[in-house]
């Protein structure tokens, strides 16, 4: 085995759990990934297979326990670097790390058909859920930003 099968990719060997986690419980993961890309993540499963190593999936980390004992195997971790969100026309495409709070972004857009001509008026729509815990004023607030 090379000095790490992981080495063209961002990984981190014994990562500490509780870095990585929102409520900073958990000892180390043999190994925790962050892809860049789908490309990423399949190479990432496909080395591990190959190591014989069980994988695990996280987003950022909350709503997760992870047991002081830790994680065997590898832990990818998507909501660092794949969270990117793109509109196109009247499609949105969220990576699979985008946060709820981002994707409530908007939805629809109407004004100029052409990029160099200022509308007389213009119009935006944002879809959005409450969380829970989150009010409307809140919800509100986060579109404003």
């Amino acid at each position: 085995m090379r000095r790490s099968m992981f080495e063209r990719f961002e990984v981190i060997p014994n990562a500490e759990m509780s870095q990585y986690t929102t409520l900073k419980l958990g000892g180390p993961a043999d190994w925790l990934a962050f892809p860049r890309s789908t490309e990423e993540i399949c190479a990432l499963f496909e080395e591990a297979g190959q190591n014989g190593l069980p994988v695990t999936v996280m987003g950022h980390g909350s709503n997760v326990l992870v047991l002081d004992g830790g994680i065997r195997g590898l832990v990818i971790c998507i909501g660092k670097n794949m969270r990117k969100i793109t509109v196109n026309g009247r499609t949105v495409t969220a990576q699979a790390g985008a946060m709820i709070r981002t994707t409530i972004a908007f939805t629809m857009q109407s004004g100029s058909d052409a990029c160099n001509v200022m509308p007389q008026e213009a119009t935006v729509s944002a879809n959005m859920r409450f969380i829970p815990h989150q009010g409307m004023e809140e919800s509100l607030d986060i579109i404003r930003k």
